[in-house]
């Protein structure tokens, strides 16, 4: 029979001893000093509540529930039982090394009792030391000691640590004195868990209250001490600018995570030894708060001790004697005590016996979760034996730690080998349980096992607020992640290399116990054993058969009310089938047939980022491949918001912003997306204006842009000319006629928006009305006229492309130029950034989240087939890019060739410069008729324009009509188009590229990423991809397949939130050709 606690109060006591341990004393005072002092508890609190609480109320709970170890508790969904395994492994990684820093403390305490302090006073050998102790020259200011170390700090690091300068040459043998002290350590350990929760829970009343016994004798001491109330005000006084550092959250998020002891499996094992029905909830709430409260009150000892050591030396810098980590406890802190005026041996006692106090209340917890884990898989070997053999392991193991390159291995072993892990497994610990086992099932669970139902701040944590926080915090930490150092220096790259294998190996236990459950589930297909693997098992239950049987019967009631009320239509079926009831105004308008929605589809995600992004993109992250992370992204994200945004439309009958009746309090989405597609279209139709420019232009007898004009230094001519047969060394520092064309003469373009952005250039006016007129007549009778041109605007493009890419690949040099696209370039799989880079592609080449394809759908019969339209399109569009790859860089290799060159870098460029300077310059050499390439290339252009601006046009007055349904649709169509031509002036005017470069990249980019983010999780997370995949099967009548429910359930969405982390993380202000805007630029 399973052991049990004797008493709820051991339990608490045993949680708190292991939750305030030696981060409390002495990680927390220096974060917090680090990280805005007294401001940093802002952010730090606000983790606590929605981090740091929820996981380790969660943690107590399953434990409890299952009474098992970290390993059992797994049977809720047994394909992540890796994650047991995974933070078992971390948790003997940190007990190793954490008794090592026990023996650090117990040699400093038995060191503590000698006649005069040994760390006092310079041994003859340290050269540049001065004396810790109080003498008379310690009066003299700070500068007596430039380039001079403490005899507390030598004492550390040349006599206990003999540290060496490097581990190049190996980390030594064991030092004798650690040795001893190490193994003091263990046999404390020993002694207290040698008989399970039976010892330890009595010896828990010492470790959790002892510390703070002494903990407040040396606040008391520290607080009468000269200069101990300015070290206290450095530690609490706030500064409040660090809020807005996102390191501070960051900083915050990591202490209240580790500072607490979650997710390394010893709150699992330690409440697996409670009562069924024991008040978890309060001991949570308890231990939490009281491990905060402990923090607060370590930092004011620390910092009044250390504000009288800056009194005794004479400085103002507090910077000079404070320090993190071990170098607080025994630099720092040994210090201050030393300048003590009386026994400073006895506070010097009482400071490392509360430090071993605190250890062994932690390391305890640790070596009981590993024991644990035995014996639920080992019943029948006796505990001690258990026991015994792990603290004997733990011992040798931990022999490498009291080396002289000890310290090196700890700081390794701590960062890749435990916290990293750790946080890795305890984001997907947190996705499992509330997203794959499910928030509803917990908090029935939790319900019957507490006799109290779950509060909504429970719910909202665990089922968004966590899971999603801790992935941003996870990927934000891998975005600026740097190789770990250790007094500053690297380390050999030997030791990094095993470093990541440690991480690896505790990581990998998820996926490859994850393999090996699915292997034993496979009897059915291999679809049901992933299924099942992902199931809770029949282990997932009260231990006792009894509560087992009542718990039966409590979720059976359950479900049974479920089905009462999921027999009713749901509200989106409601709102389909009475749509006529609810609607006031006309009835919608629908396509004439499937295929107008279709070629309209086309039309609008086949546009102008196929043919001047996504080349230049491929181009730059690898070439060929490229496609390996684009195709991987298209799956994981592209298809399945594309396919979630036509259904959603299809369902719902509205735009955008109806289309949140799923959610009403997400509404401010379809309006937030419906402001970001107004300002892509106001620049779009800019760029179409000047794709009408250069169309009109290109009727000349000899093409405007090919030969330079006489106002134009240092050009040259981009028609063929002599000059090329010199090749470029003659032109160097020179621009081609085609670039001072674009920039001087069409956009008149200053060096600087600093004195505005001008008045609008008068051809451009014209070309952008010709524009806005074109829009206007395709959409004026909305799906009716925008349907019949949508056969024009999907198919001519590709005729043109395709006339285009035969002409180019005709040309010499055309097959170097396509070479340099498609050659693979494997060591950039490797680049996050490439990655990043097919994801924003990915993302804005489809239109998804901007609300058109919302808006599209909703024109359809309910019954209508989306999901083969879906994959249709987004197949096209991938395969469209790649077409206008190949024709793009077949022609920039023809320039290369006739400008004797093999670097494309120097022809090839992204965005408006390879539509409108690098493409008219290769245009520009043609032997024959270059004028018919330049209008075929620029009506390509603009037709595809049309598609993209018809769908963002139409898509705001759908919404506009869906709120006021009594408006003519023609009304507002003429509204919109006046307003968006007004509007579109400032993107004509000679400052206007600096305008749109901003708008494009703050006002909708990043701002359609981050709603999008949020689109994706209201739909799965908050109205449910159950629901969601409930009304789609409905609709288009065939069940979904697993990858839709995993994608739309976990991939996309948390992929998305990793992307935007990434985002962020990686973010620089906005420049436009290199050059940084103004300042008021930034804020607008």
């Amino acid at each position: 029979e399973r052991q049990q606690w004797s008493h709820g109060v051991e339990f608490l006591m045993s949680c708190i001893a292991m939750s305030v341990g030696l981060g409390n004393i002495w990680r927390f005072p220096y974060t917090a000093f680090r990280n805005g002092g007294g401001a940093f508890l802002i952010p730090y609190i606000v983790v606590l509540f929605l981090i740091g609480k929820p996981l380790y109320y969660i943690e107590m709970s399953i434990g409890q529930f299952v009474s098992g170890g970290p390993i059992k508790a797994w049977s809720l969904s047994p394909a992540l039982k890796g994650i047991g395994y995974g933070q078992t492994f971390a948790t003997v990684l940190v007990l190793s090394y954490y008794c090592s820093l026990m023996a650090l403390t117990a040699f400093y305490f038995v060191n503590s009792f000698a006649a005069d302090l040994p760390w006092s006073t310079c041994a003859e050998e340290w050269d540049m030391c001065f004396d810790s102790k109080k003498t008379e020259d310690s009066v003299n200011a700070s500068t007596n000691y430039t380039d001079r170390k403490s005899s507390s700090e030598l004492y550390f690091y040349k006599y206990v640590l003999n540290e060496p300068d490097s581990i190049e040459d190996g980390i030594g043998i064991p030092d004798w004195r650690l040795t001893l002290c190490l193994l003091f350590s263990w046999i404390t350990v020993f002694l207290v868990i040698i008989r399970g929760v039976k010892s330890s829970g009595k010896a828990a009343y010492f470790l959790a209250l002892f510390p703070y016994v002494i903990m407040i004798a040396l606040l008391v001491r520290g607080a009468t001490l000269p200069g101990a109330g300015k070290g206290i005000l450095f530690f609490i006084e706030p500064q409040w600018e660090e809020l807005l550092n996102p390191q501070v959250w960051y900083n915050a998020v990591t202490q209240a995570f580790f500072s607490l002891n979650i997710c390394f499996g010893t709150l699992i094992m330690y409440s697996s030894y409670n009562e069924f029905n024991h008040n978890v909830y309060r001991d949570a709430m308890i231990v939490t708060t009281l491990d905060t409260c402990t923090s607060l009150l370590a930092g004011c000892t620390i910092f009044s001790i250390l504000g009288n050591l800056m009194y005794e030396l004479g400085t103002d810098d507090i910077q000079s004697v404070v320090q993190g980590g071990t170098g607080l406890a025994f630099v720092s802190y040994p210090d201050a005590i030393t300048k003590f005026d009386v026994v400073p041996q006895l506070f010097a006692v009482l400071f490392f016996l509360m430090l071993y106090t605190l250890g062994v209340g932690s390391a305890v917890a640790l070596v009981g979760a590993v024991n644990t884990i035995i014996c639920d898989s080992f019943p029948s070997v006796k505990y001690w034996v258990v026991a015994t053999s792990s603290c004997i392991f733990g011992f040798l193991v931990g022999l490498v730690y009291v080396t002289p390159g000890g310290q090196y291995v700890l700081t390794l072993v701590d960062f890749y080998g435990a916290n990293f892990t750790v946080f890795i497994l305890g984001t997907i610990e947190m996705i499992g349980i509330a997203w794959v086992y499910g928030v509803d099932n917990l908090a029935e669970d939790l319900e019957f096992m507490l006799g109290k139902k779950l509060g909504i701040y429970w719910r909202l944590c665990w089922g968004f607020i966590t899971p999603v926080l801790m992935l941003v915090i996870l990927v934000y930490s891998i975005a600026i992640m740097q190789p770990e150092t250790y007094h500053d220096e690297p380390f050999p790259t030997s030791a990094y290399g095993a470093g990541w294998f440690l991480l690896a190996f505790g990581v990998l236990q998820l996926p490859l116990w994850g393999l090996f459950v699915i292997f034993k589930k496979r009897d059915g297909s291999l679809l049901e054993a992933i299924k099942s693997a992902f199931q809770h098992s029949e282990l997932w239950r009260p231990m006792n058969n009894k509560t087992y049987k009542e718990w039966k019967e409590f979720k059976e009631t359950r479900r049974r009310e479920l089905e009462l009320i999921m027999r009713d239509e749901t509200l989106w079926q409601k709102v389909v089938q009475n749509s006529k009831e609810v609607s006031d105004g006309p009835e919608r308008q629908q396509w004439s047939n499937g295929v107008e929605f279709l070629m309209s589809c086309i039309a609008m995600s086949v546009g102008l980022g196929n043919v001047w992004r996504f080349p230049f993109t491929a181009f730059r992250n690898g070439g060929g491949a490229f496609l390996i992370p684009y195709i991987v992204v298209l799956l994981l994200i592209g298809k399945p918001l594309y396919y979630m945004e036509m259904s959603i439309g299809q369902f719902i009958s509205g735009g955008p912003v109806k289309a949140w009746a799923v959610s009403p309090a997400l509404k401010g989405l379809g309006f937030g997306q419906m402001f970001c597609t107004a300002l892509v279209l106001t620049y779009y139709c800019s760029l179409m204006a000047l794709t009408v420019f250069y169309f009109l232009q290109s009727f000349a007898s000899d093409l405007p842009w090919s030969t330079c004009d006489k106002e134009w230094d240092m050009c040259i001519d981009s028609k063929k000319g002599d000059y090329n047969n010199s090749g470029t060394a003659n032109v160097t520092g020179y621009k081609s006629s085609s670039e001072l064309y674009f920039y001087k003469y069409v956009l008149n373009e200053p060096d600087s928006i600093e004195d505005g952005v001008g008045a609008p250039d008068w051809r451009l006016t014209l070309c952008l009305l010709f524009s806005w007129i074109t829009i206007f007549l395709v959409i004026v009778r909305g799906v009716k006229s925008s349907g019949k041109a949508a056969y024009f605007l999907a198919l001519f493009p590709y005729v043109v492309m395709i006339t285009l890419l035969i002409r180019g690949a005709t040309l010499p040099g055309a097959i170097d130029g396509i070479l340099f696209f498609i050659t693979p370039q494997w060591d950039k799989l490797l680049d996050p950034i490439v990655w990043y880079s097919a994801v924003t592609q990915a993302f804005f080449s489809l239109g998804i989240c901007f609300g058109p394809i919302i808006m599209y759908s909703s024109y359809n019969d309910f019954r209508h087939n989306v999901y083969r339209d879906a994959m249709i399109v987004t197949t096209l569009d991938t395969f469209t890019s790649l077409l206008a790859g190949c024709t793009i860089f077949s022609i920039l290799g023809n320039l290369m060739y006739e400008l004797k060159i093999n670097d494309i870098e120097k022809v090839v460029q992204g965005g408006t410069g390879l539509a409108f300077v690098s493409y008219p310059d290769a245009i520009a050499k043609f032997d024959v008729v270059p004028q018919f390439f330049s209008v075929v290339f620029f009506l390509m252009l603009y037709t595809l324009g049309i598609g993209s601006a018809v769908a963002l046009a139409a898509a705001v007055v759908s919404v506009i009509c869906d709120q006021f349904p009594h408006f003519k649709y023609w009304m507002v169509t003429l509204a919109i188009c006046i307003f968006g031509f007004l509007v579109g002036l400032v993107y004509i005017t000679p400052g206007g590229q600096y305008i749109l470069t901003l708008v494009d990249f703050y006002g909708t980019n990043f701002t359609v990423f981050i709603l999008g983010t949020i689109e994706v999780i209201g739909i799965a997370w908050i109205y449910g991809v159950d629901n969601f995949c409930n009304d789609v099967e409905f609709m288009v009548g065939r069940k979904l397949s697993a990858y839709w429910r995993l994608s739309w359930g976990i991939i996309t969405p948390v992929l998305m939130i990793a992307i935007l982390v990434y985002a962020i993380a990686i973010m620089k202000p906005e420049t436009y050709q290199d050059k940084f805007f103004p300042t008021s630029a930034y804020g607008k």
